[in-house]
């Protein structure tokens, strides 16, 4: 393994998964815990290296920040393991997230 690595590479050695490990459960608790949004339906979407799901939410929400949910969903993104160490990176992420919410 090569610990010489920068900021921002990704180690992408054979046998080396990063890919979150997370249960349609688990994105559920998340998604009512984060965004006070209750799960109706979840659609795994393809990616390389994070989880992508296509979520769509009850039309009521526990959240000051969003007063109607989206009737035709979210995109949620739980990055990987290695991404997740950056902070950098999961700083401009969250501000792109938060632009998002509040331009709907």
């Amino acid at each position: 393994m090569n610990n010489n690595k920068k900021q921002g590479e990704i180690d992408l050695h054979a046998g080396h998964d990063i890919k979150p490990k997370v249960t349609n459960e688990e994105v559920s608790t998340l998604v009512e815990s984060l965004y006070g949004l209750k799960v109706t339906t979840m659609k795994e979407m393809n990616s390389y290296i994070d989880k992508v799901y296509h979520i769509t939410v009850e039309p009521v929400s526990n959240s000051p920040h969003i007063e109607v949910p989206s009737a035709e969903g979210y995109t949620l993104k739980v990055i990987n393991t290695q991404d997740s160490q950056d902070t950098h990176l999961s700083k401009s992420t969250k501000q792109q997230m938060n632009v998002e919410i509040d331009c709907r």
